[in-house]
């Protein structure tokens, strides 16, 4: 199954990442799935509008959260380094067998053993980050957690 998203639906824009409205939104999620967040962010101007960003994120907190045993905490890090933010988000749970990584990068339907969704959220996240010249990665230790990296291009002066 090919994503169809095209770069000017994703740049022709900027946004400030976390807006209030968004961290109020991320936070939303986190407690749906009964559990903590520990957001550590930096402030940075992005190249993408902050629907996309939205998008971004949402997937990569619910993935973690979904995961993630009840009353755990879910953390997000950021920081700025040579021209680019840096966003971590981990949580403590079943980690992912390294056979099933790369998998996951995938569109594809979940299997029984699921919990839920369309399999969608990790290709979507990949497609966006791409689009703006950036790296997602995944990283599991099986049994303890799992840490979803993204990478993104800031601006130096707006764009407006």
């Amino acid at each position: 199954m090919e994503l169809e998203l095209y770069p000017e639906q994703v740049i022709q824009g900027q946004t400030h990442f976390l807006s209030h409205a968004l961290r109020c939104q991320l936070e939303k999620i986190i407690t749906s799935h009964t559990c903590h967040s520990d957001f550590q962010i930096q402030p940075a101007l992005l190249p993408l509008k902050e629907h996309f960003l939205a998008i971004l994120l949402k997937e990569l907190i619910e993935n973690a959260a979904q995961f993630a045993p009840s009353q755990s905490t879910i953390q997000m890090h950021s920081f700025l380094q040579d021209g680019f933010l840096h966003i971590d988000i981990h949580n403590i749970g079943p980690g992912i067998p390294p056979e099933d990584l790369a998998r996951l990068m995938t569109a594809m339907p979940l299997r029984p053993s699921q919990k839920s969704g369309l399999g969608m959220g990790l290709p979507i996240v990949q497609k966006i980050v791409d689009l703006v010249g950036g790296l997602f990665q995944l990283s599991s230790i099986c049994g303890h957690k799992t840490t979803a990296s993204v990478i993104l291009p800031i601006l130096t002066e707006s764009l407006e």
